[in-house]
């Protein structure tokens, strides 16, 4: 089966949470962003208001315990079951 489309991960109306950090100061934010987000437009830094901002890049790992759809993922608190 195919992976599903972007399109039907987030519902008409919704965007992704990109997280960014400014070049110029360092302070790292949160910004809402359309999935088709020109690269070049950057969001205006929240501390300083400057444009030199980057999207911070990384990948989200889960680890499920035990099998079936949504095994372990009930608890996030460190030592939960």
């Amino acid at each position: 089966m195919a992976a599903p489309a972007a399109a039907s991960v987030y519902p008409k109306g919704k965007m992704p949470l990109y997280e960014y950090q400014c070049e110029e100061c360092g302070k790292t934010f949160e910004c809402l962003r359309p999935l088709r987000d020109p690269k070049d437009d950057p969001p205006q830094c929240t501390q300083c208001g400057s444009r030199h901002t980057a999207r911070i890049e990384f990948s989200r790992v889960a680890v499920g315990r035990g099998s079936g759809a949504g095994a372990g993922a009930g608890n996030c608190a460190p030592g939960g079951s």
